[in-house]
C-alpha cells in the first residue's frame, strides 16, 4: 500500500521530486485546503463572539457589570482572532491566485519571491492556534 505523505507547501513550490508545473498545481490544491480549514475555524469564531454578545447583553440587562465587562472584554478577544484568521485566509488566497498566474504564464521566478514571505508570516499567525495549518504550510 502507497500511502501519500502529507508535505509543506514550501516544499511542494520548490522540491525537486516532480516537474515544476505539477508541484504549482498541487501547492494551489495544497492552499484551498488550508483555506478551507481557517475558514471553518474563523466561522466557528465569529458564531462564538456571538453567543457571548447575547451573554454580555443579557448580564448588562440583569445589572451584573462585572460579568458583562467580562464577557465583552473575551467578544472583543475573540473578534481580533477572528479578523487575524480572515486575514491570513486572504493573503493565502492572494497567493492562490499568484500561484495560478505564474502556472499559465510560466513567470516562475520573478512571482514567486514574496509567495515565500507570506506563507512563513501566515504560519507565524496561526500555525500554533490551527496546527494542520502549520503542518501544510510547513517547510
Amino acid at each position: 500500500m502507497h500511502e501519500k505523505q502529507e508535505v509543506g507547501i514550501l516544499a511542494l513550490l520548490f522540491g525537486e521530486k516532480e516537474p515544476l508545473k505539477e508541484q504549482l498545481t498541487e501547492a494551489v490544491g495544497s492552499l484551498k485546503t488550508v483555506g478551507a480549514k481557517i475558514e471553518v475555524a474563523t466561522g466557528k469564531l465569529q458564531e462564538r463572539a456571538k453567543r457571548l454578545f447575547e451573554e454580555t447583553a443579557e448580564y448588562y440587562a440583569k445589572g451584573d457589570a462585572t460579568r458583562a465587562a467580562m464577557y465583552a472584554n473575551e467578544v472583543s478577544l475573540v473578534r481580533k482572532l477572528s479578523k487575524k484568521f480572515e486575514a491570513c485566509r486572504l493573503a493565502l488566497e492572494m497567493i492562490e491566485i499568484r500561484v495560478e498566474t505564474v502556472i499559465e504564464s510560466g513567470n516562475i521566478a520573478a512571482a514567486l519571491h514574496p509567495v515565500m514571505d507570506v506563507i512563513a508570516d501566515v504560519r507565524r499567525e496561526i500555525g500554533s492556534v490551527i496546527p494542520e495549518v502549520d503542518t501544510q504550510l510547513n517547510t
